[in-house]
């Protein structure tokens, strides 16, 4: 029923290149199935089976003809159905390699090739598959392949790297799963796609015996997985018990990983795949006799003839070792002969293709790089000779306007340098006449407030309470420039102190902080502190200890204060000197 049902949908659909006349114009119907396909494939398949059976599939042109036989294919392949339009495919490559529609040339190119592998002609798949990736990368630039096209490309990477595994050809298998890791990355994949790609990539290490790689990417698979309940994770389990075996020697800690491991098989497949390498290890230690049940068990229940070809080439060697009888074993490896010498030619036109490929990706490379180069350099050409150009027609312009423009633009830029040094020159004696104003009258009130007698000697002040206990604090301390504001915790002034010190200053010298509030009518809290605590002739570095200060901030506030007072002393001179 299967079969009749694809038979019927390739008849339904033989109609579809009849017209001769071409059209750009996709069909909007098999836009949709073609959409559709990327997200799930079944529903796709069945749109498609509609869509066949319905008057539109009779009237196609010939883009839409090769571009549903094309979806055909490919939905056959998703769907694990055998490609049965195989001529008409081949008729949509020739086409679309000639229209030069480079993502359905390549789309037609890699199913190609998927066809070619399901008939075991492994070169002339890999062909198409690199055919498919030369396409895309001759026409679309790194930005441009996302979404369908990231993942179109991450497939035919993923293709390239189980090909080139099968063949034990590492370095290629290797440089292919990295490059389908990087296309599966642009877009929301499949949860396993990458972690599966870094396990092949660890086990591709493996076999070259570059231990340090293969643990590296064990390693990232364990991180991307999201749960432990899947066959990759038994995997990894697996070539990482045999990674510590290689690198640690220890067999028996790795048997015991791998017997568990067995004990959790979930296929018959996984199974005879624990088997095998349980049996491969005791071989390698010696151990004969239960190398021999492990190995017995592949060849004679496993389905992968792989696994059974290295098993029977273990056994002979046991047999021989234990004088037995390997006849059956050597019997089952005659027919291999001859195709590890195939297999070797084989490799060796694989190796090739996959050379040329990265050739052709490196003259790509270098030949966009050049035209970039080249296109960089005549544009910046082309932008000097304009610009040479405009600068030989301005001087000439200027030239023409003859000496006495010049100097007319020489007298006035001289008049209008001489007003503004005028208006500089006024405006600044003006503020000096000002500053010069209110200095006059901030020292009369300077002189006015030293007359009253209310103002107590500077020796009755240093003598109260407060001041001693701050004085005795600083006894003995020895205070760098460079300590830091928390260094002297103990030489902290609460809140408390500071408001007694200012309390005993007004008691001896009434309307002292308001003196200094009219020199500086913007003084600070912090600032005012600093020159109550100048009083008491403390240097800068004890100052910068009382309030918990940086030293550089207390030197800033003192310059910054010697500025506002217009004082060349220091601003414990002129602080003391206001009340002496």
């Amino acid at each position: 029923m299967r079969l009749g049902v694809i038979g019927l949908l390739v008849l339904m659909v033989a109609s579809c290149v009849r017209v001769v006349e071409p059209s750009v114009r996709p069909s909007r119907a098999l836009v949709e199935i073609d959409s559709l396909m990327w997200r799930q494939p079944d529903s796709a398949f069945a749109l498609l089976l509609e869509f066949a059976d319905s008057p539109e599939a009779d009237s196609l042109d010939a883009f839409n003809g090769h571009y549903c036989q094309m979806l055909v294919s490919e939905l056959l392949y998703k769907n694990d159905y055998e490609q049965t339009n195989r001529e008409e495919l081949l008729e949509a490559v020739d086409y679309f390699d000639s229209i030069g529609d480079a993502f359905l040339d390549a789309r037609a190119h890699y199913i190609k090739g998927v066809g070619f592998y399901e008939r075991d002609s492994v070169v002339e798949a890999c062909g198409d598959y690199l055919k498919a990736l030369e396409v895309m990368e001759d026409h679309y630039d790194e930005k441009e392949l996302v979404g369908v096209k990231a993942k179109f490309m991450a497939l035919a990477y993923t293709h390239l790297c189980q090909l080139f595994s099968d063949q034990y050809l590492h370095e290629q298998a290797i440089f292919f799963a990295k490059q389908s890791i990087s296309g599966f990355k642009k877009f929301d994949t499949d949860p396993w796609h990458v972690p599966r790609l870094y396990n092949e990539i660890g086990s591709q290490y493996l076999m070259m015996d570059i231990l340090d790689s293969a643990d590296y990417y064990f390693s990232k698979v364990m991180d991307a997985l999201t749960d432990t309940c899947n066959l990759t994770y038994r995997d990894v389990l697996s070539l990482k018990a045999i990674l510590s075996y290689k690198k640690d020697n220890k067999p028996q800690e790795a048997l015991k990983k791998l017997e568990r491991l067995l004990i959790q098989s979930e296929s018959i497949d996984e199974y005879y795949s624990r088997c095998s390498v349980i049996g491969e290890i005791l071989f390698r230690e010696k151990q004969y006799d239960s190398a021999y049940v492990y190995l017995n068990k592949v060849f004679f229940e496993s389905a992968s003839m792989g696994s059974r070809k290295q098993a029977a080439e273990l056994l002979v060697k046991i047999c021989k070792h234990r004088k037995r009888s390997y006849e059956l074993y050597a019997d089952f490896l005659v027919p291999f002969a001859n195709q590890n010498e195939n297999q070797s030619e084989l490799k060796s036109m694989l190796t090739e293709l996959y050379s040329n490929y990265i050739q052709n990706k490196k003259d790509r490379f270098h030949s966009v790089e050049m035209h970039n180069r080249t296109k960089s350099l005549l544009v910046s050409f082309v932008v000097f000779l304009v610009l040479l150009i405009i600068s030989f027609l301005f001087i000439h312009k200027t030239r023409k306007l003859g000496q006495k423009a010049q100097r007319e633009a020489e007298r006035q830029s001289f008049e209008m340098r001489q007003r503004a040094l005028e208006d500089r020159l006024t405006e600044s004696n003006k503020a000096l006449c000002e500053e010069q104003k209110e200095k006059h009258e901030l020292l009369q009130e300077l002189n006015m407030r030293r007359n009253k007698p209310n103002w107590d000697s500077i020796d009755v002040f240093l003598d109260e309470n407060i001041c001693r206990e701050i004085v005795a604090l600083l006894e003995g301390k020895v205070i760098k420039r460079e300590a830091k504001r928390m260094d002297y915790p103990e030489l902290k002034l609460s809140h408390a102190q500071l408001l007694q010190l200012q309390v005993v200053v007004e008691k001896h010298f009434e309307g002292f902080c308001q003196l200094l509030a009219s020199f500086y009518p913007r003084i600070s809290h912090d600032e005012m502190n600093q020159c109550l605590l100048c009083l008491l002739n403390l240097k800068d570095t004890q100052i910068s200890a009382l309030l918990q200060c940086d030293y550089s901030t207390i030197y800033r506030r003192s310059v910054k204060l010697k500025r506002v007072f217009n004082t060349e002393e220091t601003l414990q001179v002129f602080i003391r000197n206001l009340v002496l």
